[in-house]
């Protein structure tokens, strides 16, 4: 199980709930980075499921997440695609060397 430092939890939902006032791009630019924190990760992405089904990029902690969710987008394949499809939590220890 991840250790989540309650401070840094408690400072991220307050930042969150701000961002929640404002359009939905911002609150994921706000989200990403929080999670990163939160869990303790170099990195972050957010892709959210549209009507049909279909992931889409909304939001990346950084450059290489952005490069990272934007190909699964495009490819239909990745960590977060088989997260989503497979209803289940997906790690990955190094992106460079990731098989998906």
């Amino acid at each position: 199980m991840t250790h989540i430092d309650p401070e840094s939890l408690a400072s991220s939902l307050r930042r969150l709930r701000a961002a929640g006032r404002q359009d939905v791009s911002t609150a994921g630019d706000e989200a990403v980075p929080a999670c990163a924190a939160i869990f303790h990760v170099t990195g972050a992405g957010l892709v959210i499921a549209d009507e049909t089904n279909i992931l889409r990029y909304v939001a990346a902690s950084d450059g290489p997440g952005r490069i990272l969710e934007k190909a699964q987008n495009e490819t239909g394949t990745g960590p977060c695609v088989e997260a989503f499809v497979a209803n289940r939590v997906v790690a990955s220890r190094d992106m460079r060397t990731e098989p998906r």
